[in-house]
């Protein structure tokens, strides 16, 4: 499956969830900021993305579950640029590109609040589960 392929699928569920209109849901709807989404919703994304892709859903890296936990730890750590702590977190989210990645530590570092999850991110996901 393509990002677009898989960023359709993510949006259909997702839509079919929160009762809405797909065509309003785009890579960068947050689900956690945008959308009335908690974790019972994720559990069901995660369960119909499992059955609609064929993947195994690891909801930890699908859902950046474990991400400020991590950018908390290397911060503590000393590392307090975005980019060195989004280099840093790649090995554990490989499917996020470095500039997704330094945009969410350098968000994080501002202290902006909340989960900055967005649907692009778990259409990465999928794509990189599907590329094993």
């Amino acid at each position: 499956m393509s990002d677009s392929v898989n960023l359709d699928v993510v949006r259909r569920l997702t839509a079919a969830i929160f009762e809405c209109d797909p065509a309003e849901l785009t890579a960068e709807t947050r689900l956690m900021l945008d959308l009335p989404c908690e974790s019972i919703d994720l559990l069901e994304l995660s369960t119909g993305l499992a059955r609609a892709c064929g993947v195994n859903m690891n909801d930890n890296a699908a859902f950046l579950r474990s991400l400020e936990f991590l950018f908390a730890r290397l911060q503590r750590e000393g590392h307090t640029e975005a980019a060195e702590i989004a280099a840093l977190c790649g090995p554990e989210f490989p499917h996020l590109a470095p500039e997704r990645l330094t945009g969410l530590a350098a968000a994080w570092l501002a202290g902006e609040s909340g989960p900055q999850l967005s649907l692009g991110d778990v259409a990465a996901y999928l794509d990189h589960a599907r590329r094993g």
